[in-house]
Order: structure tokens, then sequence, then C-alpha cells
């Protein structure tokens, strides 16, 4: 056989990546070296696997001896062999101070080297997916390095050389042994990377992870291994957040969370990111779904741009093992000077024991081009204005903006 090329593929299973097919041209060009890779933690309840490669090979004309066919040579069997190396990654949403934030994404990479090797040299490869951040700069790794001699060894300050080196060449993490000046050849490596979303509208977020380069001591060949994949997914008792602006330039937001069996004082807090608008001292404006009779302590206490809700027992179910979700809706109002710029708002709500930001961002003017006329060498254009029908006292003009000075169409 001539032209030898290597051929690599995954084995697919259900819709899952079991293993891998690999072949590669041996030391003689006129044979392959063939391995198949199992990942048995992807095989739960398999007891027995078949599987059948289906290979294209070219006939060397001018060779004495053809052969094919056979799964073995001379008097060698087939050697079965695990892997000397492992990686593996979960996801979650980031917890701190006993709250979970669902817009903070928390991916966590393990890798081992198995059956009592040590590595010298790993490079590791993370695979991003969209609707987070991945800039070095707007995340934060914490690397945990275990070796030989039972130390560990933690690098979490951006700052630092070690830090920088690991993260250089980043969605390669690079570890080597010399460089990081460790006492002791790797044996174990964790990576835990903090990320906020980019796309707090996304339900399901993913990241993926393998080795692709491990050198060993006292083995020839580098190891590797396949890609993982972890998920983050929303979940439908998680917490919440909406808005809708009404007519007169009110701003709705609607809250939706759950309350478990046995919980207690529980509390929301939200902060607005400006100054243009004021919670609603209204107790009208604050309601809540399914309705309970006296289910606020108190009043809503508003401390500047923070609105505080104490919630009484009354919303706790009573029942051993119970939940009820609830939709809580309140309102922020303008100030009297309000432009359409402070309408681009964030605020952040804390409820039992969860965290979610919420951004409105409404296009409140717009110009659009409608035609484009050469020969006559007109253009048409349309401007929608107030698109968020906010009501509108007196006069007003529309003016051309000036690039750098004036973005806005609508003054009044």
């Amino acid at each position: 056989m001539a032209n030898l090329i290597s051929f690599d593929e995954y084995i697919k299973y259900n819709g899952r990546t079991i293993g891998r097919f690999i072949m590669t041209p041996g030391a003689d060009e006129d044979t392959q070296k063939v391995k198949i890779i199992f990942l048995p933690g992807k095989l739960e309840g398999v007891t027995n696997i078949e599987y059948k490669a289906k290979l294209k090979t070219e006939i060397n004309a001018h060779s004495e001896e053809i052969s094919f066919g056979e799964t073995t040579v001379g008097d060698s069997g087939i050697e079965v062999e695990e892997d000397l190396v492992s990686i593996e990654k979960v996801g979650d949403f980031h917890e701190s101070n006993g709250v979970t934030d669902l817009d903070m994404l928390e991916w966590t990479s393990t890798f081992k080297v198995r059956y009592g090797k040590e590595a010298t040299n790993v490079v590791l490869h993370d695979k991003f997916h969209s609707g987070y951040e991945t800039a070095n700069k707007n995340v934060d790794y914490v690397f945990t390095i275990k070796t030989a001699d039972g130390s560990t060894t933690t690098i979490n300050d951006k700052d630092s050389n070690d830090y920088k080196m690991i993260v250089g060449s980043s969605p390669y993490f690079n570890f080597n042994v010399g460089n990081l000046k460790l006492p002791d050849n790797i044996v174990e490596i964790e990576v835990k990377m903090i990320t906020p979303v980019t796309r707090p509208d996304y339900d399901q977020y993913k990241n993926e992870v393998r080795a692709i380069k491990v050198e060993l001591a006292g083995v020839k060949d580098d190891a590797k291994t396949l890609y993982v994949l972890a998920t983050i997914t929303r979940k439908d008792d998680q917490l919440k957040k909406t808005a809708d602006i009404d007519k007169d330039g009110n701003i709705k937001y609607t809250v939706s969370f759950e309350v478990k069996h046995g919980q207690q004082n529980i509390v929301l807090k939200d902060t607005l990111s400006n100054a243009g608008f004021n919670f609603s001292t209204d107790e009208k404006d604050y309601t809540l779904s399914p309705h309970v009779d006296k289910w606020m302590n108190g009043k809503p206490v508003i401390n500047d741009r923070t609105l505080t809700i104490k919630f009484s027992d009354a919303i706790v179910p009573t029942d051993e093992g119970a939940s009820q979700r609830y939709t809580l809706t309140y309102t922020i109002k303008p100030k009297a000077n309000v432009i359409d710029q402070d309408y681009k708002i964030t605020n952040t709500v804390e409820i039992n024991g969860q965290k979610k930001g919420h951004k409105l961002d409404p296009t409140i003017n717009s110009k659009n081009s409608v035609s484009l006329d050469w020969q006559k060498m007109m253009s048409s254009w349309s401007i929608h204005v107030n698109q968020i029908n906010r009501k509108v006292d007196g006069s007003f003009k529309i003016t051309e903006p000036v690039k750098g000075k004036n973005s806005e169409f609508l003054r009044f």
C-alpha cells in the first residue's frame, strides 16, 4: 500500500462520542498502525461494543505481496491498553457567599495522569462557545496543580508571571514543570474559569476541553485526549426577570422566583445602575401573583437606588416538600429630567439565594434608509420617534444628529 496518510475519526454511539479510531503510518511504509480508544465513562450500562470501520486503500502494483483483512500479523495479538491521561469538565452558575449568580458561569476542568505516570509538560485546549466572556482580562482563572511529591500549587494572581505564562496563548493553556518551577512532575491539574455571561437571554451555555499534548516522564510518545463537553442549562425553577415600558415612561419589572417549604426570612434587593429613575413609593405598584394576604412585611424600603422588600412567612408553602412559584411586579418611574439615554438601564435583583441581572436597551428613536434614486440623486429616509410610546406633552423637534455630539432625533 502506498501514499499512507493519517486517519482520525470519532466513534459515535446514540449521539454520544464514545471513542476514537486512529490510523497512522508505521516505520515500514507498507504497514499501518491502528488504535481504537473507547471512553468507558460514556458507556454506562453497555457491556459489549461492536465497532466497524470502512476504509479505502490504494494498492501498490509494484509490491511483491499484498495482504489485508487480517486482525494480526504473525504471532502478535491485539493489544488492549488504557489511556495514561484523562480529562473531565463540569459547569454551573457561580456561587459566592451563599448566593448563586445566574449571570456568572463557572467551568471546571480536571486533568489527571494515571497508573503512576507523571507529566513534565501539559497543553490543554479550551474550545469556547458563545454567550460568555473569553478574553483573559474579563475572566478569572484559578489553576490548581498537584505534583508527584504530594504538594499542591495554586496560581490565581493575574499579575504573576506564572499566571501570564499559563494563559498567554489562550485558549491554549501551558503547564511546564520547569517554566513554572514546580517542585515535582505533574499528576493532576484543575482549571477553574469564572466568566460573566454576555447573552443573559441564552438558556444554555457550552464549553469543551481536551489535552492536546502531554509529555510523560519515561514514555516515548506524547499522550492526548478527546474533547469533553460541559453544558450549563438554565432551569425552570431559577430566578427570572423581565421588563416592560408603559406609555408614561415607567418601567415595570417582573421577577419570577420559587419558594420551598421551610424557607424563611426571604428578602428581595434590587439596585439600579443610574439615577434617572426612582422606585415607586406607591404600594399599589407592588403586586404578587398568585396573591397572598399580607405577603409583605411592612412596606418597600427605598434607599437611594436600592429597593428592599421583606416577604412574610405567609408565602411559604406549609406542606412538607412543597414549593410555590411567585411573580412579583414593581415599577420604577422616570425623574423629570430623564433623557432617552437613561432608558439604557441595568439592574441586579437578588432573592432567595439567587442573583440575576437585567439590561434594558430599547430602540426609542431610529432613522432608516428607505430608497436611493441615483438618476434623480435623491434618497428617502424614514424616521421613527418615541417607539416606546411614551407620553409626550407640548412640542418637540426632530434634529439631524451631529457625529460625536448629538445622537438623539427627538428632543422635548
